[in-house]
């Protein structure tokens, strides 16, 4: 497995870069963003979070199912990705994508602070964004590389067919379905605890 990485990364090193870069952008920009949005989309946002809080807290999720909901997400999120990848400005639209995810998790950050406060915060950031995102950002980054290498092979003349590039993608979406999956339950586990601080 390890040396399979090795190779993936040397592969595709500069794809990976650009995803990991439009991420990283958007992820300082979501967070530098909510710091200029005027006090009314603020307190709307705070308060959206802090609903969702109360809620979860006063029925102990059961109205509100994040696995489910986080799997038809993401299920759609990787839909739209393989349906940029046969466009003709595939890359474009896949680097738009990776940096409106990564911009909605830039803004959900400081709204965790403003809601638990700055010792607290950081711990429910620790729980809630990075450690499912530990999972979520390499099976990402994974997806949308592997969708951009379809988009070129789709355009190449290659000696493999293209029932077998995509068979070899449906393999690639359900590892990283897998993945993204695994990252959900932990973000729902950790969530069980989060609620109660």
């Amino acid at each position: 497995m390890k040396e399979y990485l090795k190779v993936y990364v040397e592969e595709n090193y500069k794809i990976i870069k650009i995803i990991g870069m439009c991420f990283l952008i958007g992820l300082v920009v979501g967070v530098i963003f909510f710091g200029f949005v005027n006090d009314g989309i603020k307190n709307e946002f705070i308060g959206s979070l802090k609903n969702t809080l109360d809620l979860s807290k006063n029925n102990n999720f059961e109205s509100i199912n994040i696995i489910k909901n986080g799997i038809v997400a993401n299920f759609i999120l990787l839909f739209i990705i393989y349906f940029c990848s046969i466009t003709l400005i595939a890359p474009i639209l896949i680097c738009m994508v990776t940096f409106f995810k990564s911009f909605s998790i830039g803004i959900y950050i400081p709204i965790i602070f403003n809601v638990f406060g700055a010792s607290k915060g950081i711990i429910v950031t620790l729980l809630l964004v990075v450690l499912p995102n530990l999972l979520y950002i390499p099976a990402f980054i994974f997806s949308s590389t592997n969708a951009i290498k379809f988009h070129y092979s789709l355009f190449e003349k290659k000696e493999t067919g293209l029932l077998f590039n995509l068979m070899r993608e449906l393999m690639y979406i359900f590892i990283a379905f897998s993945i993204i999956i695994l990252s959900v339950v932990v973000e729902q586990l950790v969530s069980l605890n989060v609620i109660n601080m």
